[in-house]
């Protein structure tokens, strides 16, 4: 995804009262932006700001009430009048209860013409709810104690919409509100475009000291001690707030000036050891061998406690500000992108190939070379219908149903909960944990998918996209030959090839012949190697003419004959087929599959 405005823009909206009047107030933290208009309406009741920044104008619009049924309608014929088409911003506190104890606010916001004239302006906009979308994806976070009966138009009264087109594309992904349970209408409404792992944690990052603190747990615990305790009223949550944060800021301090006091000590130590081999070396001292052994000791002690907090603060570092769009991140990005390039390369007839064209040329030419379909003959064709109508093991109507049948939700959930973790992603960046973080929330889009493939029999053409990736083999790695390819999926494709596995496997020891002993479940592929010593001593001892073949695959794949994957494969109908996942190769730097897909090189 492209990078918006993350971390730019920390607050926008919020809504404020002077003497006892409504108010709204637009809060932009970014001294880049230059102000091209702004101005004020109904007594502050609606503030709006025009901003020029480096991806284009950008609007921000605050609205605070009236509260006063009716009034809102003029309201809102006023700014689609106002407003051109473009990047606006839109939010506010629209339901204006007077008090914190008012719940007033917690009926419809909208009634009668106002909710029409309401619904007109955003389609007029194209305006798009955040909040609903978050709500969707995360569950909805309610204003007050009251759930409203879990209606996602009432649970949340603060609302924040945004024009929809090109450039805000994703934001959603980054909008939270802080504004949750307990919490007054009338407390800023706050937008933070930050990563996910960082929600909740966004003034962690204002205290200057080791983050690999916060990983040990005795400072966990002493944290969770105070965030617990405050002994403040709990409807002050400001004070609540600010007492906690101060308290926390005072034991990282403290922790971090033991942590300086340490690493001093064992500099000290390493002085103090450096400075008596030398006068020993000299002949200047005699200090005993059991205290140079115990000083030896301490040291390296202390020089373990070192390179575990070092660890500790690589990771630390690492979980914090891998994603995030900083010098480091990009550091490591150049530095692994310059490991993961191939600057020589050897040709089949000796030459060696510097060139950035040659070297690619020759990876297309090699691997088109070896994944490439033979010709096949008319004889060979016939054998094959021979082999194909005498298969024997064939799926009954029965079984070919169970296939087809489309996945239930308990199937699918159980798919889901059974992806495996620490894989890497393919161009859509998504992986198991971020699947599984998510919970109930992408469960319903998950079975659209899955659905939606069972019903038409096709994928969409990201689904189809991966990245391939050369692993190393052994000798020598200058020899194409020596490199092994494999495709990096992404998550929805894979989702659906495992649903597929999962189903094929509880057939497959019915179908694949006893003989076969490897990628069947309950089989063992060294029952073969067995199986060949058995053989072998049978030809000696019957002392009978016996060839014995091996055929050694110089790649995965390479002698796959493309008409018999797709065959019948022993189903009785047509409703059950495979379809080939390599089958030509095209020009550039792209392999092109049977499904019209592309695949990054």
């Amino acid at each position: 995804m492209p990078l918006l405005l993350i971390v730019k823009i920390q607050e926008w909206l919020s809504n404020y009262t002077v003497e006892g009047k409504a108010g709204a107030a637009v809060v932009i933290r970014n001294k880049n932006w230059r102000i091209l208009e702004k101005g004020v309406k109904g007594d502050g009741r609606v503030a709006w700001v025009r901003v020029a920044t480096e991806k284009g104008e950008i609007g921000f619009i605050s609205v605070h009430g009236p509260r006063e049924r009716g009034r809102r309608r003029d309201l809102w014929k006023w700014l689609e009048e106002k407003w051109d088409k473009g990047n606006w911003f839109f939010g506010g506190d629209w339901n204006s209860v007077e008090t914190c104890e008012d719940s007033v606010g917690e009926s419809p916001v909208q009634h009668g013409s106002e909710r029409r004239r309401w619904q007109h302006l955003m389609a007029h906009q194209d305006l798009d709810d955040c909040w609903l979308a978050t709500a969707r994806r995360e569950g909805p976070h309610f204003t007050r104690q009251q759930q409203v009966n879990e209606r996602l138009d009432q649970a949340r009264l603060d609302r924040i919409y945004y024009t929809k087109n090109e450039m805000w594309e994703g934001m959603q992904m980054y909008v939270h509100h802080d504004a949750r349970v307990r919490l007054s209408d009338h407390r800023p409404v706050v937008v933070s475009f930050e990563k996910e792992e960082n929600r909740g944690r966004r003034y962690c990052n204002y205290f200057k000291t080791p983050p690999e603190l916060v990983q040990k747990p005795e400072i966990q615990q002493q944290i969770q001690e105070v965030w617990r305790n405050s002994g403040l009223p709990a409807e002050d949550l400001r004070r609540n707030w600010d007492w906690r944060w101060t308290e926390v800021r005072q034991i990282l301090i403290a922790e971090a000036a033991k942590e300086r006091k340490k690493t001093q000590e064992q500099r000290n130590k390493l002085q103090e050891l450096e400075n008596i081999r030398k006068r020993i070396a000299a002949g200047r001292d005699t200090t005993p061998s059991a205290d140079l052994e115990r000083l030896d000791v301490e040291i390296k002690t202390l020089e373990l406690e070192r390179e575990k907090e070092l660890q500790r603060w690589s990771k630390t570092r690492w979980l914090g500000l891998a994603d995030a769009p900083s010098k480091f991140f990009f550091s490591i990005v150049r530095t692994r992108k310059a490991k993961e390039e191939i600057m020589c390369l050897k040709a089949e007839d000796g030459r060696i190939l510097t060139s950035q064209d040659e070297i690619l040329r020759e990876l297309h030419n090699f691997y088109t070379r070896l994944f490439q379909e033979d010709e096949i003959s008319v004889q060979d064709a016939e054998k094959m219908e021979q082999v194909l109508a005498n298969v024997e093991n064939k799926l009954t109507e029965e079984q070919n149903g169970r296939l087809i049948t489309r996945p239930e939700e308990t199937e699918i959930k159980s798919l889901v909960a059974e992806l495996k973790k620490e894989k890497a992603p393919g161009l859509d960046g998504m992986t198991a944990e971020a699947l599984h973080s998510l919970g109930d929330a992408a469960e319903a889009d998950v079975q659209a998918m899955i659905w939606y493939f069972w019903n038409t029999g096709q994928i969409t053409w990201k689904q189809q996209q991966g990245v391939i990736k050369l692993l190393p083999k052994e000798g020598d790695k200058q020899l194409i030959k020596n490199w092994r390819p494999i495709s990096l999926l992404n998550l929805g494709y894979k989702i659906i090839a495992k649903l597929l596995a999962n189903r094929l496997k509880i057939f497959l020891p019915e179908l694949v012949h006893s003989q076969q002993k490897g990628f069947v479940p309950g089989r063992v592929i060294t029952d073969n190697v067995l199986a060949f010593q058995v053989g072998q001593e049978w030809a000696k001892k019957s002392k009978q003419p016996t060839l014995f073949v091996k055929l050694d695959f110089e790649k995965a794949y390479d002698r796959v004959v493309t008409r018999l994957s797709v065959e019948d494969h022993g189903c009785d109908g047509n409703s059950w087929k495979i379809h080939p996942s390599n089958k030509r190769a095209s020009g550039g730097g792209y392999i092109q599959t049977s499904c019209h897909g592309y695949f990054l090189t």
